[in-house]
């Protein structure tokens, strides 16, 4: 009896009928490397079912895969009002990239539309709070509009309101601790982290930008925890910061072999073997792993850290203090 070989996950296919098929569907197109084409699955369900969550999907993995006009064509096409959240979101990114006066003005009529069509939708809340934090970056005083709205919808002792979204609601929390962040509210942020993760489970952005700031804050182990947490992500580029992360927890926290070993995976996740050439490895990657292997006595291990500090200098677009550490180095490791 012949067994029917199983179905390729990466070939095209198309959009399941269900929506946790459809939503398996991007996982599986994230793990294949082919983020774009999950797109439009984003773009079916929102067809099928017009909420804002779906556009917000689209329009976010439209700028985590660097194709926004994309992600905005595709939006642009869709005659469901919701539409708009995803256009403002797009809107939003702009501004925060250029921070023009034009791009200022145009994400602000942006999110206003979405707001004045789902005014309680967290999503569309939350591309409005990304628009007060983009302004406060500029003008801090604006920080208080988006403080004042996270303490509205997400207040300790009040049950939080999603319209029975909690994806929603977990982005919602996950924003408003971004705005706790900069409010410096170590504890409240951790609150807002907390109540995302578990309205939303093992969310990758979340994980990310809780253990980005527990590392910042200095509390290694926390971060290391939560960045172990993000490296099976489906999306190679969440496991890529994951795995660059915990390489600096770990490096932080003394433990030099589980750094290595997060480098050199960071490394298998880009695509890399062992023996790439030292120009083709991420500047980070060039950086980190160059000065972690620069305190190696072994002579093999010496050369490669040398490899990748001459790779980074070499770099036109490299940090001038990073540039100088990698030539003090340099120095160190002549022989």
């Amino acid at each position: 009896m012949t067994v029917a070989p199983a179905p390729d996950p990466c070939a095209d296919a198309p959009v399941p009928e269900d929506s946790d098929a459809a939503l398996a569907r991007v996982d599986a197109l994230l793990r294949c490397g082919a983020g774009p084409s999950a797109l439009a699955v984003y773009a079916a369900l929102l067809r099928r079912d017009p909420r804002p969550r779906w556009a917000h999907e689209l329009a976010a993995l439209a700028l985590a895969e660097g194709v926004a006009e994309r992600g905005r064509d595709l939006l642009a096409a869709e005659p469901a009002p919701a539409a708009r959240v995803g256009l403002a979101l797009l809107d939003v990114a702009a501004f925060e990239a250029s921070g023009e006066e034009q791009g200022r003005e145009r994400a602000r009529s942006s999110f206003q539309a979405a707001l004045a069509l789902a005014p309680d939708d967290p999503h569309a809340l939350s591309v409005a709070l990304r628009h007060y934090l983009a302004l406060a970056a500029r003008v801090p005083e604006r920080l208080a509009l988006a403080a004042q709205l996270c303490l509205d919808r997400l207040a300790p002792d009040a049950p939080v309101r999603g319209d029975g979204d909690p994806i929603g609601a977990a982005l919602l929390a996950t924003t408003c601790a971004r705005v706790a962040l900069l409010a410096q509210e170590p504890g409240e942020a951790r609150r807002r982290f907390a109540l995302a993760l578990r309205l939303d489970p093992g969310e990758p952005a979340t994980l990310l930008t809780w253990a980005a700031a527990e590392l910042a804050a200095g509390n290694e182990g926390r971060a290391a925890e939560l960045y172990e947490a993000t490296t099976t992500a489906p999306a190679a580029r969440d496991r890529y910061l994951a795995w660059i992360g915990l390489g600096v927890a770990r490096t932080r926290l003394n433990d030099r072999p589980g750094a290595e070993q997060a480098y050199r995976a960071a490394a298998w996740t880009r695509g890399l073997a062992a023996n790439a050439p030292p120009e083709r490895v991420p500047p980070e990657l060039q950086f980190n792993l160059g000065v972690l292997l620069a305190s190696s006595a072994d002579p093999t291990t010496r050369a490669e850290a040398r490899g990748l500090l001459q790779a980074h200098v070499a770099r036109p677009d490299a940090d001038e203090l990073r540039r100088l550490r990698c030539r003090q180095l340099l120095l160190e490791l002549r022989e």
